[in-house]
């Protein structure tokens, strides 16, 4: 799973806010306003994943939007 908390080489925190290595296993922390606020984000994250727009094993990249469209 690596390590949780802390800032990772990528500049993010370590397996927080987001999914890890052990499917359905996510991890939140921080003062009660954080928690607040990015849990809405874990929600969407973990919905996306239930909908099949997120891959549900691993943190392969999803394809943006084309541009120019309209």
């Amino acid at each position: 799973m690596g390590r949780i908390w802390g800032i990772g080489p990528d500049g993010e925190m370590n397996n927080m806010w987001k999914r890890t290595a052990q499917e359905g296993l996510w991890f939140v922390g921080g003062s009660f306003t954080n928690c607040r606020i990015y849990s809405r984000y874990v929600a969407l994250q973990i919905k996306a994943i239930e909908e099949g727009l997120l891959p549900k094993n691993g943190r392969k990249s999803v394809p943006s939007p084309s541009m120019g469209e309209g």
